[in-house]
């Protein structure tokens, strides 16, 4: 069972680039328990807000919108991080 539909993850992700696909890929493997421990939930927290901010750096680049890249980035990173670490439960 995927946790959103993947006519709403092309949508998003057509809006907002790689983000999403990284930010619904950590939710998967947390779901299909993926990660053997509390500091690999941690790692791949990292892992994930990394690509986040990756892709809204190229994308700002094209959009010239900084700012608002910037909040959805850290909007992503800490809940991709927040929903790891509990749903994880290690």
């Amino acid at each position: 069972m995927k946790i959103l539909d993947p006519t709403l993850i092309l949508c998003l992700n057509d809006r907002y680039g790689g983000v999403v696909g990284a930010f619904v890929t950590a939710l998967d493997d947390v779901q299909e328990k993926k990660f053997q421990s509390a500091s690999d939930h941690v790692e791949s927290a990292n892992y994930y807000a990394m690509n986040c901010e990756e892709a809204f750096a190229s994308r700002n680049v094209k959009d010239d919108g900084i700012s608002k890249g910037d909040n959805l980035v850290m909007y992503f990173s800490l809940s991709a991080g927040v929903i790891i670490n509990v749903l994880g439960g290690n």
